[in-house]
This record gives C-alpha cells, structure tokens and sequence, in this order.
C-alpha cells in the first residue's frame, strides 16, 4: 500500500509541476518564412524550408530537435528527424533552416515525363521540440520544375551564292532560362528550313551554360542545288522561311549517367548577306 501511495503521489507532483509549469513558461511559436533552392542542377536540389521561431520568454529555451514529413504529388516522399542543439534566445527570434534533397527524377516515370511537367505541389509537416513543448507546423506550395535549354535557330548568313550551290553560316543559339548553370555533354542536331533538311551534325565539349545564360553555336553548311533541287534555292532568295531544330541533348542524369534528351523547336528564321 505504501509503495502505491507514494507512486500515486509522485506521478500527481509531476502532473502539477508539468501544469506549473506550463503556466510559468510561454509556448515558444513557430512561423514559416521562406523557401529557396540551393545546389541546383536540372534533375535535383535542396529545398531549404525557414521558420521563424519565436521565444516569449524572460529565460533562454533549447530546440531540443524537430520533425518532419514532405508529401510531394499527394505521396509520402521523405521523413525524418533533425537534433538541432540551438539555444532560443530569451525574448527573440531564432531562424532554423530544414534542408531536404529533392530529386525530381523520384516523381517520374521517365525524362519525357519530367519534361511535361512544369511544377510540383509539396506539404510539408512535423513538429518542433522544446522540453514539455511539441509544436506542429505546417506548409504548402509548389516547386518549379527546372527546363532543359533552350536550342534555335538564331540566324542565316548567306556568305556565298550562285546556280550551284551556296555557303551558309547557321547560329544555334542554347538558352538556359533556369536560375542555376547548365552542363551539357553533347549536342545531336538536325535542322530543315523550309521543309528542307540542310545540316546535321554532333557538337562535344560544349561550355557550361550560366544560369539565364545564352550560347551561340556556328555551323558552315554548303548547299548543293543540283541535290537538294530548285526548292532549296528559292528558299534563298527569300526575305525569310520557317525553319525546325530537332536532336537530342546529353545531359547527365543523378545514378543514370549521361542520358539523351530529346528535343525540338520551329520558328521562323531571317536570312542575310543575300
């Protein structure tokens, strides 16, 4: 009978001093602020979420560790458990960072369908620690979805003409419109203007693009009417003509290696030097 008298008082000396407690020492709270992406590249980054934590009270609390879980799409991606040892600074404000690696390529079946995509929807949730205190939290919104570069057909430069045949100089621009530099193993092209396959060719060791970077790339192409016929030389002599870029980009892709990327563009392209 004692040893559960004083059993019973014990766990009541705990409950009342944790109520105490509680009544002396504030909540600390806890606000999201911000997300970035850091260490970018086109198949994956780290989502870098930032809270404000706040401490209304007169002595310093520690963070003993916080939780979470990221749903990416409407599935459970990635959980775990941050021991953090900061110290919350008596009546202040502390900013904790939790980064997450995301890898893009986890979402997708394949690179064509990573391509389609253009954002994806993430909810973030876990709970933050001090002492008595478990503080859940909660975050919503979107990842952009990096894009390949960019390839067109820029310009058209007619550096010599007759009834044979004539000499082009046809500028490839690559344009990386991500906020992060590009590498790019190789480049596979094909290009037609006006229904016509002029070029094709295969361009290695190609610069890094620089984040919202351009690139311009020469290609020489000789043009023999006597071949491609007297549609190739009308062409020529027109002020401008519809043109089509397609091939395949070797990018690297994380645990796949370098992969080829499909791609294709068609605009409209001005022809000078005529």
């Amino acid at each position: 009978m004692k040893k559960h008298f004083f059993l019973i008082m014990t766990i009541a000396l705990l409950l009342y001093g944790c109520a105490v407690f509680q009544n002396i020492i504030q909540q600390p709270t806890v606000e999201f602020d911000s997300v970035a992406m850091r260490d970018m590249t086109l198949f994956d980054g780290t989502a870098v979420f930032r809270f404000k934590v706040g401490n209304p009270n007169p002595v310093n609390l520690n963070l003993d560790g916080l939780t979470y879980l990221i749903r990416i799409d409407g599935r459970d991606f990635l959980n775990g458990d941050l021991k953090q040892g900061l110290t919350l600074p008596a009546n202040g404000v502390l900013a904790v960072e939790v980064p997450i690696r995301i890898n893009y390529m986890d979402f997708f079946n394949s690179i064509a369908d990573f391509l389609k995509k253009d954002s994806l929807k993430y909810d973030l949730s876990g709970t933050f620690a001090f002492g008595i205190f478990n503080i859940p939290y909660s975050h919503q919104g979107d990842f952009t979805v990096p894009k390949l570069p960019k390839v067109s057909l820029k310009s058209a430069a007619v550096r010599k003409m007759s009834l044979a045949g004539a000499d082009l100089i046809l500028q490839l621009e690559m344009a990386n419109d991500n906020p992060f530099a590009v590498a790019l193993k190789n480049l596979d092209y094909g290009i037609k203007i006006g229904g016509v396959s002029i070029a094709d060719g295969k361009t290695a060791a190609i610069s890094p693009l620089t984040d919202q970077g351009r690139q311009v790339i020469e290609v020489p192409v000789h043009i023999n009417f006597l071949t491609l016929g007297q549609t190739a030389y009308q062409l020529l002599n027109k002020g401008s003509a519809a043109y089509e870029v397609s091939g395949n980009m070797g990018v690297e892709v994380p645990e796949l290696g370098i992969k080829p990327v499909p791609f294709t563009r068609s605009g409209q392209v001005d022809f000078s030097g005529r």
